[in-house]
Order: structure tokens, then sequence, then C-alpha cells
């Protein structure tokens, strides 16, 4: 689906019951799309390894200014990644409120 979707500016999967595959098939297709600014996968169990994915072909995206982490099991890994990325994309807002991470 989100390989059609090079005009999308926001996609909100909260409460969606994502898992680790579902950001492994939907991850790729992000980097298509080329307007999107806003990305949430709020109160998504998604573990470390999953959000380290997401975050990295997230970063891919030119134009994404706001990515919603909140409550997504991002652990340490992906706290991490995101904090190497920080510097490379056009993040002006991430959400990563109930992590329990430092960065």
């Amino acid at each position: 689906l989100l390989q059609h979707c090079s005009l999308l500016q926001s996609l909100d999967l909260a409460k969606n019951n994502l898992t680790a595959e579902s950001v492994k098939r939907m991850a790729p297709a992000l980097r298509l799309c080329t307007a999107l600014t806003h990305l949430s996968v709020r109160h998504n169990k998604l573990g470390p390894s999953a959000v380290k994915l997401l975050v990295t072909e997230a970063a891919k995206c030119p134009n994404l200014i706001h990515l919603n982490l909140i409550d997504s099991d991002a652990g340490e890994e992906g706290a991490v990644r995101l904090g190497e990325l920080l510097g490379d994309c056009r993040l002006r807002r991430v959400d990563l409120a109930a992590h329990n991470v430092w960065l």
C-alpha cells in the first residue's frame, strides 16, 4: 500500500497491534513516501530491533519532521539508533514517552 502513496503526508498507525514482522514489511516502503511529514506508531509494542529498523528507514524520508514512538518499546537499542540519526535528518519533533531510556 505505501509504495503507491507518494503524496501521503501523515500516517498514524497507533494502536494497530503492529509487530516486528509488520515493521519489516512496511519500513522499506517508507522511503517511497517522499511527502510524508508525520509518522506515528505510538502504542504498538514493536521492540528494540523493530524500532531501530523503523527509525533507520524513516530517516530516509526527506520531509519527515515528526516521529511519534510513544510506548513502542524502543529500548536502549532503538533510542541509540535514533540518537545516531538525529544529526542526519530533518526531524524537528520526536516523541519517546513511556520508554524509560536516556538519550
